[in-house]
């Protein structure tokens, strides 16, 4: 008992030992373990929060080395560069610990940051952080979408984050993930998936597939009873049997059931159905569809096989036809499929029914591996569900053979190769051997295409080759196996009687003769004499030869023969006669004189030399030759192709040269760009005497000297300047000497290189440059990290390119890193909120001020700076730290000097800048209202209102149009806006007001030029009216008056076509100068700085530059932020390069990107307030959604591929309209400017983000949509209206409502249902549209075309009404009519009313009693479209509406001139008013003319004063009235 209790205090002992070790002794003993790792530079995370696991035993260090990240420095203890990102690194554990020598297992956080050492410590709250979102990237990825809002906000915040912020991020990260996973834990709800009758279950359909998929991902699959438990929640499901399904969207709170038939019938046409190799109409002159076809094999249900050779590589084109008694509705067609090329890519391409040009692209590589592809046609159909077929077709390799060799043997035994009349190919299977009669057996061999293949020979194994005896005429059948398929190939072989032929030439000369088939036949020499051979050939009758004699390399004499021609004789080759041909050779690298010799050979030209090397870079491809000669002969280039495809690479090519040209003469697919590939380039000179050849040859090698496509420079984040020798700016492939100044503090510099790496050749998978710096290989990074020194040293740097396909061509770079001393500059601004935008000019990089304001300039750098603030007059200029007459160092203002505090190597300086507050200008009317004020009507850039647009083609009219430009571009009408109820526009360089009712000018301004295309709308704000103008250009101008205000001018110019927006006092808008170039969205301010000038220069507050620039990008800006998207910088439309950018609205700092998105974004960024999101397209087919978070980052991003019907791009530019969880856009078809070739108006459901529906259009939507909302109330509908661009440019209607699935509002054109037609312009108004419809509140609809016509349509006038009658209703016969008093109101069929008195016409004349009944009309329409059953007709004229009044016409006192009933003095006094011009009023001449001599004047003033004065009783002009008197006269 004592033994054993003193062992039981032993072991207590023992534990208590052990719990008194440090907790680190005891991890140390563990396994392996994890920590948690996070990286920080430049305010961003550079790693995020990740677990890193160890070893037993492994250090800080070594963990970190493992980890997969790069660690420069890590190896000497100082981190200079983590993943490639520079930065002055400080590191710490939990505890505040950096040694990396230290046990992994004492680490649970590990930070590396750029705040200080003693700040480096992570503090508790980000640590709790560290381990929320360390935890978040080990979950599932359904997760780790549905917590992704909240792990996105950590990520944004993490850098500078505080404690207690930490925490709270924590716990939100934390419960978003413990919510999502509780929702998938808890009540479960049974979705039942019938067929109407019965349940899709494994008993009913065997092999059925059910899945449902929730928002984040997630998958559930059935067990087989057709039920799937699933918790609450929205889904797409899928159900799927024997190729067949059907899909679609189910939201689950309760128990619920699905019923849909399964689709059996068939879809496709399966009889008509095509495959080929090949494409093109059979009309094709190049490619045809049929060149190429394969042969199908029967269909067996939906599968069918397609055996093709192994050989064939590539796409394979489809021609399909859907049954159109089954399927009303053109549905889609996708191959489904995965690529048989180095990506191996899962791929659901779209491919247009009845197209002998539109496949499936790397469906088969070449070799034995065949490929299986789903033809899936799917159609949306009852329910809103999505109905599919599988057409499964499995492509099978037919094996061929890669060589055949026929080995001939004599009775003596020799051995001699045989040659086929025919070249070889794998897919002929047919070849005829002409064999000397002697030969008594021959041996066949063969090679498969692909290893492994079974041979056989006459049904022997083909392996070493098969040997058979030959007697007379011979077949011999190979046959090569595999994959099921033997393909079989005869060889008939016939021998005949030899018959000889010898040449007799110079010892010096050899002589070649070959067969048909390019084949060299054998031959034995003879000593002919002292200075000649014999060549004896014994050859076989019926076979076609030719030989060439050559000498000296380069001199050959040629001919063909038959042996029946020249059989048993001699002929004598002679080069006695044959000098030097060609007297000139030159090159250049295009195609008029003046280049001819611009590239030059490495050696002179000379007739007796004919080879030649020519070193050219290997970015140049473009050469051209001259050549001449004093011999009648003929001159070719010769040489083999260089091309990215079959067709024509490695294929050798002659090209006729004509002697003596002044032009030069192009090298077709001679050398490839950007691709060092070398070539050599033959010059055949040659003539025919006697019908023999002779030629001689000239060999030029084309040597490629390789290049850098771009080298460029960083350090601290900011472009450092590359500069060549000669003080030009930036990379030139050519240059090789280069300098870059950088601050002394820096600590290291970041090279970065590009390679050409797109053009390839056929049969190549890279192009294979390689990079060298300093002798360490940086391809893989193509970047290399320098370190300096922080000395005041040069430091040189060595980058060499390299490759294979070049070995000569390898060049290197140098460039030297100089060191300039710092100067930290501190600014006192008035106003404090100023903008101070400061940017090195080499560089053109913005300098960013430190979290203390200050900004870094150098020693020998120049700034541009520009001081901004609205309302103030800005300031800028140039500074410039130098050093003075004193040799102090200064930074220079103009003549304004600064002196800097100089520390060491560096300085400090303050300046102190004060902005003068701006003039108001009393010209300028900010109270005017803009019912439409910009591109899209709103800060939103979503174009829905509520003004009740027409919505049948008989309720609208065309009002008017006028052609105000002309042409297309620069002198077309531009896209109007509406301002204090008149239409703004411009053409040439005119700016107009227009009337909306009558499309009449009513004013002008002069613009400084011309705008680009005219498609840019102006914008209105505060009073002002901005124009943007061609070459970088925005002018200001008074809304009043139209007078010039300001004027902008970018540096880098541009065209104009971005919207602009003005927000808070400040316009943005951004250029675009070619597919490829940099081009600058700019901000700036709109105050009027100098009212008394119309033309005064301003500056940009921040611009930021882009490659490709801006294009039709409207910016969404609000009081914090611009949300705008770029050009893709590719000379295509599809790169997937473009950025969607967030920027600071006052500063312009970049806050955050969407990068690497499809293609140009060519349209606005439009906001919605429903879903709290932003909105756009792109042009490589793609709709995009996202939001923006509390802290300004990009969150939540979303897309959509768009689609078409026909193939090619789904283009977008079309800014979307949103409302009620719809998106509506313009998408193209095939063909841009081709008719119904697909392009379509897509509806996509921003809930489920797909694609609702589209209808089809008959030209590309290319602008944007307008949306009302004015019937909604009423029927449910929304509808939205988009132009065609493409002659003569319809306005459609788009009708929806919520969960619709397909167009029910449509007009039949050409048998194709398309978008309502609303309104067709016709005649001379009839053209291509690009302008996006614009309203006002009467629902009129104002726009313009290329026809150059601004135009206004709207809703039919159904009635006016003189609402208010006129003053004066009663008239003497004579008078015209007085509309004082009257008014007029019109009433639309839409059912507003509009006072248009001052716009309707009426008789102007002198009224008479017919007139008593008065007619009032309004003129100003033209014609509609009408409905013609389903279709619709255009060009129907527009009743004139009108409306009678009834007037009172008599005939009126004669003198009574004032009509008042009496005649008085007055009426005389009125005459001789009005003889004076006194008088507005015209007087009736039926009462007026007493004279009755026509005319009213003082005659009849006087008679009037005789008769007064009872001189008479008649007046003259009185029907009966006697002579007067010679007293009743008029005295004087």
């Amino acid at each position: 008992m004592r033994k054993y209790q003193r062992m039981l205090i032993l072991l207590i002992s023992l534990l208590l030992v052990v719990g008194f070790l440090p907790t680190t002794a005891q991890a140390e003993e563990t396994a392996a373990g994890k920590f948690i790792l996070v990286a920080e530079a430049g305010g961003k995370l550079v790693i995020a929060p990740e677990y890193i696991t160890y070893t037993s035993g492994q250090t800080v260090g070594a963990a970190l080395e493992a980890s997969g990240h790069v660690f420069t420095g890590l190896d000497v203890g100082q981190v200079t560069a983590i993943d490639g990102v520079t930065g002055n690194y400080t590191r710490s554990d939990q505890n505040g610990g950096y040694d990396l020598t230290a046990p992994a297992s004492s680490v649970t956080h590990y930070c590396f940051s750029e705040r200080p050492s003693s700040e480096s410590k992570p503090h508790e709250g980000m640590k709790l952080l560290m381990t929320a979102m360390a935890e978040y990237l080990t979950k599932d990825t359904d997760v780790q979408q549905a917590a992704k809002a909240a792990y996105n906000e950590a990520y944004t915040s993490f850098v500078g984050i505080i404690s207690e912020d930490a925490r709270t991020l924590a716990t939100e990260l934390n419960k978003a993930v413990s919510d999502y996973e509780n929702t998938l834990t808890g009540t479960k709800y049974a979705v039942s998936f019938t067929d109407g009758s019965k349940a899709y279950s494994e008993a009913n359909y065997t092999g059925i597939s059910i899945t449902a998929v929730n928002a984040y991902g997630k998958q559930w699959k059935d067990d087989g009873d057709g039920v799937l438990d699933l918790p609450q929640g929205s889904y797409t499901f899928r159900v799927s049997h024997d190729g067949l399904s059907f899909s679609g969207k189910v939201d689950v709170s309760s128990a619920v059931t699905v019923s849909a038939v399964l689709p059996t019938q068939p879809w496709l046409k399966q009889d008509t159905f095509r495959l080929s190799g090949s494409y093109g109409a059979e009309n094709s002159e190049e490619s045809k569809f049929s060149d190429g076809e394969f042969q199908r094999g029967n269909w067996d249900g939906r599968n069918v096989t397609v055996p093709v050779f192994d050989s064939f590589v590539g796409a394979v084109y489809t021609y399909a036809e859907y049954d159109k008694e089954r399927l009303s509705k053109t549905p889609t067609l996708t191959a489904v499929y995965t690529m048989k090329n180095a990506t191996e890519d899962y791929v659901e391409k779209e491919i247009p029914f009845q197209s002998l040009t539109s496949g499936a692209y790397s469906v088969l590589a070449k070799g034995a591996e065949g490929n299986t592809v789903i033809y899936r046609i799917s159609s949306l159909g009852d329910g809103g569900y999505t109905y599919e077929q599988d057409y499964t077709v499995v492509f099978e390799r037919i094996p061929t053979l890669s060589s055949i060799a026929v080995l001939g043997r004599e009775a003596d035994g020799t051995e001699v190769d045989q040659a086929a009349t025919t070249a070889f190919s794998g897919t002929t299977t047919e070849y005829t051997y002409k064999v000397l009669d002697t030969i008594t057996s021959v041996t066949v061999s063969a090679e498969p295409l692909v290893e492994g293949y079974e041979i056989t020979v006459n049904g022997q194994p083909a392996a070493g080759g098969v040997t058979l005896n030959i007697e007379g005429e011979t077949a011999v059948e190979l046959l090569v196996s595999a994959n099921g398929y033997t393909n079989g190939y005869t060889l008939n072989i016939q021998p005949g009687a030899g018959k000889t032929l010898s040449f007799i030439s110079d010892k010096a000369v050899t002589v070649e003769v070959v067969n048909s088939n390019g084949v060299v036949m054998p031959y034995t020499t003879h000593k002919e004499s002292a200075t000649q051979n014999r060549y004896k050939y014994t050859l076989v009758p019926g076979e076609s030869y030719s030989y060439v004699a050559t000498n000296n390399v380069y001199y050959h004499i040629a001919d063909e023969f038959s042996l029946e021609e020249v059989a048993n004789s001699i002929i004598e080759v002679n080069f006695a006669d044959m000098g030097d041909w060609l007297t000139d050779l030159a090159f250049g690298t295009s195609k008029a004189a003046k280049y001819k010799n611009t590239v030059l050979p490495d050696t002179a030209f000379s007739a007796d030399n004919h080879s030649y090397r020519m070193s050219c870079i290997d970015t140049e491809h473009n050469y051209f030759v001259w050549v001449s000669s004093k011999e009648d002969v003929k001159i070719q280039a010769v040489y083999t192709q260089l091309f990215s495809t079959e067709l024509y690479h490695g294929k050798e090519y002659s090209l006729e040269l004509t002697s003596g040209l002044n032009t030069g003469t192009k090298l077709n697919r001679f050398l490839m760009d950007e691709n060092p590939i070398e070539n050599q380039l033959v010059i055949r000179l040659s003539k025919e005497e006697s019908g023999v050849t002779y030629y001689q040859d000239y060999t030029v090698d084309f040597c490629r000297i390789l290049s850098l496509k771009d080298i460029s420079a960083k350090c601290d984040d900011a472009t450092a300047v590359l500069l060549q020798d000669d003080g030009t700016v930036g990379f030139d492939p050519v240059k090789k000497e280069y300098s870059v100044k950088v601050s002394m503090a820096a600590m290291a510099v970041t090279l970065d290189f590009s390679c050409y790496t797109e053009n390839f050749c056929y049969g190549e998978d890279r192009i294979g440059y390689r990079v060298i710096v300093d002798g360490i290989d940086v391809t893989d990074t193509y970047r290399a990290i320098i370190e300096l020194d922080g000395t005041m040293n040069t430091q040189s740097v060595s980058i060499t390119v390299e490759n294979s396909k070049a070995p000569e061509g390898a060049s290197t770079y140098v460039v030297q890193i100089l060191k300039s001393p710092p100067v930290d500059a501190s600014f006192e601004l008035a106003p404090a909120e100023a903008l101070l935008n400061i940017r090195e000019i080499l560089s053109g990089d913005r300098l960013w001020p430190d979290e203390i304001g200050k900004f870094q300039l150098c020693e020998g750098y120049s700034y541009d700076y520009a001081l901004t603030q609205y309302g103030y007059v800005s300031k800028s200029g140039t500074l410039t730290v130098t050093r003075n007459d004193a040799s102090e160092l200064v930074v220079m203002d103009g003549s304004n000097q600064y002196v800097v505090a100089e520390q060491g190597n560096g300085g400090a300086v303050t300046i102190s800048w004060s902005l003068a507050k701006a003039a108001v200008n009393s010209d300028i009317d900010t109270t005017i209202v803009s019912p439409w004020p910009n591109f899209r009507g709103g800060d939103s850039n979503n174009a829905v209102t509520d003004a009740p647009l027409p919505v049948a083609a008989e309720t609208g009219t065309l009002y008017w149009a006028n052609k105000i430009g002309s042409g297309i571009d620069s002198d077309a009408v531009g896209s109007p806006i509406l301002v204090d109820g008149a239409i703004i526009t411009y053409a040439s360089n005119k700016l107009y007001r227009v009337d909306t009712v009558t499309g009449e000018i009513l004013a002008e301004g002069t613009m400084d030029h011309k705008s680009a295309f005219s498609i840019t709308p102006p914008t209105y704000a505060n009073g002002m009216v901005f124009v943007a103008l061609s070459n970088g250009c925005v002018q200001a101008f008074n809304a009043v008056t139209l007078e010039s205000l300001w004027i902008y001018n970018d540096p880098q110019g541009g065209q104009p076509n971005c919207p602009l927006t003005v927000k808070n006092g400040y316009l943005y808008t951004g250029f675009w100068n070619s597919e490829t170039a940099d081009a600058r969205f700019v901000c700036m301010s709109i105050t009027d700085e100098k009212p008394g000038e119309t033309k005064e220069e301003k500056c940009a507050s921040w611009f930021y530059t882009a490659k490709g620039g801006f294009y039709w990008a409207g910016a969404y800006v609000s009081n914090d932020f611009v949300l705008v998207g770029t050009d893709d910088g590719d000379n295509t439309c599809t790169e997937r390069t473009s950025r969607l950018l967030l920027l600071d609205a006052k500063t312009g700092k970049l806050l955050d990107s969407w990068d690497n998105l499809h293609g140009d974004i060519r349209s606005s960024v439009v906001y919605d307030s429903a879903t709290n999101a932003y909105y756009f397209t792109a042009k490589g087919g793609t709709f995009y959604g996202m939001q923006v978070s509390s802290d300004l980052k990009l969150v939540n991003q979303w897309s959509v591929a768009l689609r078409n019907s026909m193939g090619g791009t789904p283009m977008s530019t079309s800014s979307p309209v949103i409302h009620n969880g719809r998106a509506y856009i313009g998408v193209s078809g095939a063909g841009q400017f081709s008719a119904y070739s697909g392009h379509n108006i897509t509806v996509i459901d921003i809930n489920s983000r797909s694609i609702a529906y589209s209808v089809p259009t008959q030209g590309y939507p290319q602008t944007s949509g307008l949306l009302t909302t004015a019937y909604e109330a009423v029927n449910g509908y929304t509808y939205v209206y988009f132009f065609d661009n493409y002659t003569p440019g319809k306005l459609r209607i788009l009708r929806d409502r919520p969960n619709q699935n397909g167009p029910d509002f449509v007009t039949d054109e050409n048998g194709t249902n398309t978008a309502y037609a609303l309104f067709t312009p016709t005649g001379d108004q009839a053209q291509y549209a690009i302008c996006s419809p614009i309203v006002d509140e009467y629902g009129t609809v104002y726009f313009k075309n290329d026809s150059a016509n601004l135009m206004a349509f709207g809703s039919t006038i159904e009635k006016i009404e003189v609402t208010q009658m006129p003053a004066k209703t009663t008239y003497i016969a004579g008078e015209k009519f007085d509309p004082a008093g009257m008014v007029v109101t019109a009433t639309y069929a839409n059912g507003m009313t509009r006072d248009i008195t001052s716009y309707v016409s009426y008789h102007q004349g002198a009224l008479s009693e017919q007139d008593s009944n008065f007619t009032i009309s309004f003129t100003h329409v033209l014609y509609h479209n009408q409905e013609d059953g389903t279709a619709m007709k255009s060009g129907v004229a527009t009743p004139i509406p009108n409306v009678t009044i009834d007037l009172t016409i008599g005939g009126g006192l004669l003198g009574d001139v004032d009509s008042n009933g009496a005649i008085e003095m007055a009426d005389a006094q009125m005459i001789l008013a009005y003889e004076a011009q006194l008088l507005e009023k015209e007087l009736i001449v039926t009462v007026s003319d007493v004279s009755g001599d026509g005319v009213i004047d003082s005659n009849d003033a006087v008679l009037i004063q005789q008769y007064l004065a009872k001189k008479f009783e008649k007046f003259p002009a009185e029907k009966g009235a006697e002579e007067p008197e010679e007293e009743s006269k008029p005295t004087e």
